[in-house]
């Protein structure tokens, strides 16, 4: 059975027209920048407009995780909005037997016979949401699952080219903003695993969105906009056969 596969990140806010899929995958920092601080205009977005816009996008299931610009999703992993919770906010048009929105912070889902695994932790943003310290992302990404068969994250793992932002002229041109940590857990995890695992990362939004293929390893970057915050890249779309 072939499963059709579309992935984006970094919309901030800017709800896209996406491809006819089977699974939309979302990377992180989904909330609109003038809000993204505001605890009551981010519940009031995604309990509106995203919503419906996620039930209504041409797939079966919409996969996400949250960003480094997504605070109310920190938040609410660290249990400190009590009486609002998650599920109640985005799922509250979704409550059947088989939901079609699913967030994952450090955990699986299986979707067609495909096991989804989502974290969200970055480097080097002390300040910014679901940042970690070298020990703190250690501890979180050694739970990827070693049968995992597309890995969500947010900040790209430090593998070759992935990360190295190519747009000229711009402050971090060429420099190389993958985590090191996340790529030694995913050497780790999947050295001897036979499949061919996804790795499907935003937050550097101008950086390498070749796919770059190391053995049974795929990296995407998967964000949409450009480090002016304009949408200038298309969703990337793949398929697993199961």
């Amino acid at each position: 059975m072939e499963v059709k596969i579309c992935a984006i990140s970094d919309i901030h806010g800017t709800l896209i027209d996406v491809p006819e899929c089977d699974i939309l995958c979302i990377c992180g920092d989904i909330l609109p920048l003038d809000i993204q601080r505001n605890q009551n205009r981010s519940i009031a977005w995604l309990a509106g407009p995203f919503q419906k816009w996620a039930l209504n996008a041409p797939c079966k299931y919409v996969i996400m995780i949250w960003g480094n610009h997504d605070f109310i999703g920190e938040t609410w992993h660290r249990g400190g909005l009590e009486g609002w919770e998650q599920e109640e906010i985005l799922f509250q048009n979704d409550m059947g037997p088989d939901p079609k929105l699913h967030i994952l912070q450090d955990e699986t889902f299986t979707a067609m016979g495909i096991n989804f695994y989502g974290t969200s932790w970055c480097p080097s943003l002390k300040g910014w949401a679901f940042y970690g310290d070298s020990e703190t992302l250690t501890d979180k990404f050694s739970n990827i699952p070693t049968n995992t068969d597309v890995l969500l994250t947010h900040c790209p793992p430090k593998f070759g080219q992935q990360g190295i932002v190519l747009q000229q002229n711009n402050w971090n041109f060429l420099s190389n903003f993958g985590c090191e940590e996340l790529q030694e857990a995913i050497e780790k995890k999947f050295a001897v695993k036979s499949t061919t695992t996804y790795i499907l990362s935003g937050h550097i939004h101008s950086g390498n969105h070749c796919e770059e293929v190391n053995g049974g390893l795929v990296y995407r970057n998967v964000s949409i906009k450009d480090e002016n915050y304009e949408p200038v890249y298309l969703p990337k779309t793949f398929s697993i056969y199961v």
